[in-house]
């Protein structure tokens, strides 16, 4: 049986191989030769392109028409609704397909990924998928459609919105998945209101039952960037812009302050996806993923991706950027640190900050699967020609835990090349004691406020969590789909 922790599980495609110089960096020897290139880290980091918005009025009508079809009760989309949207959201139109991408020299990769312009010739889907950029209380409506399955290999699948603030019918829960016998339609509609708390580094995945894992493994993942609102947005949708949040970014964060700005290359603000993955021969061909379903324990993997390349480089000028990290691992963690060494960090280089959109966090660089961060790191620590590496230094044998912290024994997984400071200024405040992002990320004004305390509650339960034959059990209890259960007692069956 397929573990249920597939379920709970949000793997990407795995990251790191523990100070094993293996694959990861042999498979260099082939790469093209650049003036940083080393004889490893010669690919240079690519960056998914932004997905493509839907401009065309019958295509944007055929989304809503499909979407005001598959909505029902309270999240139905009225008339009044529909206007709004057609006003001021931001649809895409995107698939999900196989494809062959370049990852290891040699034999292409047969990926699943995500296509934002279906039908266009030259573009075809890609892993990591196409990088959706938006603004606080901008809402945005997408159409999912699976091209995965083939006559031999059916693929359900459905599509979360990790970190957001999402009505029930746009959750991508498990069992929502799509094509599947209670929805036989080969796509989906998803709103998101985009209605949280702050700006954010957040995600996209499949989210199947049972097969989460291989799905996310094999490609289906993609950022979801979150800028703060600004004033263009609608008084009767918010009654304030983030002018406060969107001050914070312009002058302490690098790079822009709206990712949206025209012209804006975002080049000091980077997105950084670590994964890991198992390279092998499937069907006759090199270089396929190689996935166990029945490893209930995860996957381990013996080579590293940075944005789905193998252990890439960056040019990078001296001065403070800022980083943003998703561990998109099946079942590592991670303790980052950068060093000149690309074994060691006995003398790690300083990270000025950290921070989720949770809040701000202290400088551990610790990240489990699905776990994202955002931190300043300034290259002005070094010369001028020096190269910096990100490292990851926590020792992982199994998929259950990680081993030991070993600063002396480390796996290098980026290489930054730095170069000469250029005419843009460093944000004028950003400091080093760690007043950019705390109060960004603890702004009180934001909390969500607590309507009861524990003294309010009726009823106290406790949940035990444990693993059962392999799978995951609350309570003695393994998952159903359509029963809820209390205390392990009570049942409600729901269709």
């Amino acid at each position: 049986m397929i573990s249920r922790r597939e379920i709970t599980k949000i793997g990407l495609v795995g990251v790191l191989v523990l100070g094993c110089w293996t694959i990861g960096i042999n498979a260099f020897g082939q790469a093209p030769k650049s003036p940083t290139c080393r004889a490893f880290f010669c690919n240079e980091l690519p960056f998914p392109r932004f997905a493509q918005k839907v401009r065309n009025a019958g295509e944007i009508k055929s989304i809503l028409d499909q979407a005001t079809t598959e909505a029902s009760g309270s999240h139905r989309i009225t008339t009044q609704l529909r206007t709004f949207l057609e006003q001021h959201a931001d649809f895409y139109e995107i698939t999900m397909e196989r494809a062959l991408q370049q990852i290891l020299p040699g034999e292409k990769t047969e990926i699943w990924g995500y296509n934002d312009r279906p039908g266009v010739p030259g573009f075809t889907a890609i892993t990591p998928g196409p990088t959706i950029a938006t603004t606080r209380m901008h809402p945005v409506v997408i159409r999912f459609t699976n091209k995965l399955s083939t006559p031999t290999e059916p693929v359900e699948t459905t599509v979360h919105y990790h970190g957001g603030h999402t009505p029930p019918s746009s959750d991508g829960y498990p069992s929502d998945k799509f094509p599947s016998a209670n929805f036989p339609s080969n796509s989906r509609v998803f709103l998101y209101p985009m209605t949280l708390t702050r700006g954010a580094t957040q995600w996209y995945h499949d989210h199947a039952v049972d097969v989460t894992g291989r799905n996310v493994y094999m490609g289906l993942a993609g950022f979801l960037l979150v800028d703060p609102a600004d004033s263009s947005m609608v008084p009767d949708m918010m009654p304030t812009a983030d002018n406060d949040e969107r001050e914070m970014l312009r002058t302490r964060i690098p790079g822009c302050a709206n990712i949206l700005t025209t012209g804006c290359n975002k080049r000091f603000d980077i997105p950084l996806v670590i994964q890991d993955r198992v390279f092998g021969v499937k069907g006759g061909k090199a270089n396929q993923l190689i996935y166990n379903p029945f490893d209930f324990d995860g996957v381990i993997g013996d080579t590293f991706l940075v944005n789905g390349a193998n252990q890439p480089f960056m040019e990078v000028e001296r001065r403070k950027y800022l980083l943003r990290f998703l561990n998109g691992s099946n079942a590592r963690v991670y303790q980052f640190g950068f060093s000149e060494d690309p074994k060691r960090l006995t003398h790690p280089l300083e990270i000025m900050e950290m921070a989720t959109e949770g809040g701000a966090m202290p400088k551990a660089t610790l990240l489990a699967m699905a776990e994202r961060a955002e931190m300043i790191f300034d290259f002005a620590q070094v010369a001028v020609g020096s190269d910096v590496f990100l490292v990851n230094c926590l020792q992982q044998t199994e998929g259950r835990r990680p081993d030991d912290f070993t600063p002396n024994a480390c796996t290098p997984l980026l290489r930054f090349h730095v170069g000469p400071k250029g005419t843009e200024a460093d944000p004028p405040v950003a400091t080093n004691d760690g007043d950019t992002m705390l109060p960004l990320r603890n702004d009180p004004a934001r909390h969500i406020e607590e309507v009861n305390s524990p003294q309010d509650a009726v009823a106290t339960r406790e949940f035990k969590f444990e693993r059962s034959h392999g799978e995951w059990a609350v309570n003695g209890e393994l998952f159903q789909a359509h029963v809820i259960t209390r205390d392990g007692e009570d049942r409600e069956a729901r269709p």
